[in-house]
This record gives C-alpha cells, sequence and structure tokens, in this order.
C-alpha cells in the first residue's frame, strides 16, 4: 500500500507486530545463549537479614530485573550496569569511543550487513 503526497510516494511499512501478543525472533550465538539460560529465575525477594526476615522466592521474566522481580527501569540499569560496563571496555581498549545502547542496537558491520552464518537463532 502507497499514499501519494505532493508528487512524493510514501510506503508504509510494518513489522507485522502491531500487538502485544506477536513476538519477533532475536537472533543471538551460543555463548550468550549459555550466558542467559545460567541466570537465575526465581530470585530473591524482600526479607531482612538483621531482623531474621526469610525473603520470598519469585520468578521473574526479565534478564534485568528490579529488586521486586518487575522491569528494570531502562535508566537505573544504564547506572547500575551498563556505564560501568563501558567504562571496563575504555580501560581495556581506549581506541573504543563511550557508545550508547542505542548504538549498539546494529551489527559493527558496514551497512549493517553481516553473513547469515555469523546469526543464530536460539537453540531449540
Amino acid at each position: 500500500m502507497s499514499t501519494i503526497i505532493l508528487s512524493l510516494q510514501w510506503e508504509l511499512v510494518s513489522d507485522g507486530l502491531k500487538n502485544s501478543f506477536r513476538h519477533r525472533p532475536i537472533p543471538i550465538d551460543h555463548q550468550l545463549y549459555g550466558l542467559l539460560n545460567a541466570k537465575p529465575r526465581i530470585i530473591p525477594v524482600g526479607g531482612n537479614q538483621k531482623k531474621g526476615i526469610p525473603s520470598t522466592m519469585t520468578k521473574t521474566e526479565f534478564i534485568f530485573h528490579s529488586s521486586t522481580g518487575g522491569m528494570m527501569s531502562p535508566t537505573n540499569w544504564c547506572k547500575r550496569n551498563y556505564k560501568s560496563f563501558m567504562a571496563a571496555v575504555i580501560a581495556d581498549h581506549p581506541e573504543v569511543p563511550f557508545l550508547t545502547p542505542h548504538e549498539l542496537r546494529t551489527p559493527a558491520q558496514p551497512c549493517g550487513k553481516m553473513k547469515a552464518s555469523t546469526y543464530f537463532l536460539w537453540p531449540s
């Protein structure tokens, strides 16, 4: 479907994910799969060691989760995890500039193209 406005032609592009129940596979390699699979899915929440109050074990759906097992805000994630990660990368490799998470969304290949063999879908 296309729309013509003032002699300009625009093409409407949809990735087919207009509903919250739709999913898109994200390609990852086997090393990342192993790291993700090793993360605990049931985490301790609450409690107080000083007062002797035990924590409750809670299942979380998130890789980066808050202290209650819910979604961690992007700002908190950046402050608590990403900035120290980039500082360590730059300390080891001073030639690497500070990159934002948005800049890491595309592969470090010209025009975002990679060999098909570079990508792996989540192994089943």
